[in-house]
């Protein structure tokens, strides 16, 4: 089945006998959807169906707002990245309480509370930040985090409720792709949240504070707005693997991932989409963040096997 619009894969979605259906094929398109979609019949319909194959060489002919289209864009090989967030999710859907719902726990939280005011419910966001950071590896050796209790959070999330930064919840690409004021605000952000632990590890054994590094202010950032992947050791060497961006969390980083996903819309939606099947609407920063996680992940993985033989 193709060129499908998406009403009318949702009107299919919502009728009773065809409740169940999978995505076998995003091939390349210009500014179109076009999806292969095998549908099922209720009591047809395997009980865990199989991933999804990508097989796609990408989007030949669109071109951004902003005309930048690296090279390095177009020797992607697609289907292999978004296979890697495929497999990423995988893990979450058999293994039970495993430790990424972490993310998906604390992301949801503050989704449906981003305008709270209680104080009951705001305690809440920094235990949840916590338990999320402390899974997501920021508790480990001389972090910082690891000597405080989950109430260092509360200013940082007090700061992250604000009206101003709502624009960071954003999940529409072609929105935010191109907006200055979009990468401004993550970045806006990422000084004041590190002002603000700045202040709170100043003490006797601390006169100038503690620093925050990239990968603890993305993996906030991640955690409560999923606008920015985590910069963290994997992300960046499967980043770097590619040449797709700069793997340092800067502008042009962020800037170069969101006009990349743009690039190639229709498949990375395509896989989007799959994954929020499964309870929680994930943002687009987060495909891109599971993405090269797990090509960096595998590669570490690959070098240190290579190394014990």
């Amino acid at each position: 089945m193709g060129n499908i619009p998406k009403s009318i894969c949702d009107a299919m979605r919502s009728i009773p006998c065809f409740s169940k259906y999978d995505v076998l094929v995003t091939p390349p398109s210009g500014n179109s959807t076009t999806l292969k979609l095998r549908y099922y019949l209720n009591e047809a319909a395997p009980t865990q169906p199989e991933h999804s194959a990508i097989f796609t060489k990408g989007r030949a002919d669109y071109q951004t707002i902003a005309c930048h289209r690296p090279k390095q864009w177009e020797q992607v090989d697609i289907a292999f990245l978004l296979n890697n967030a495929l497999a990423f999710h995988d893990k979450l859907i058999k293994i039970e309480n495993h430790r990424y719902r972490s993310w998906e726990h604390c992301y949801s939280f503050f989704t449906r509370h981003q305008s709270a005011a209680d104080d009951e419910i705001i305690d809440l966001m920094c235990l949840h930040l916590s338990n999320y950071l402390a899974s997501w590896g920021m508790f480990r050796g001389a972090a910082f985090l690891l000597q405080k209790d989950y109430k260092v959070h509360l200013e940082v999330v007090h700061l992250m409720l604000n009206e101003r930064f709502h624009i960071l919840r954003s999940k529409n690409i072609r929105e935010i792709a191109h907006n200055d004021e979009y990468i401004n605000r993550i970045f806006e952000l990422n000084q004041k949240i590190s002002e603000i632990y700045r202040r709170k590890t100043t003490d006797f054994e601390n006169e100038n504070g503690r620093n925050s590094s990239d990968t603890l202010i993305s993996k906030i950032l991640l955690g409560v707005f999923g606008c920015v992947p985590a910069y963290d050791r994997y992300f960046k060497n499967g980043l770097r693997s590619t040449g797709i961006a700069s793997a340092q969390f800067s502008k042009s980083s962020v800037a170069g991932l969101l006009q990349f996903y743009e690039h190639y819309y229709d498949d990375f939606e395509a896989v989007r989409l799959k994954i929020s099947e499964h309870g929680v609407e994930y943002p687009p920063m987060k495909i891109i963040d599971m993405c090269f996680w797990q090509i960096g992940f595998d590669s570490d993985t690959q070098k240190e096997e290579s190394e014990q033989e």
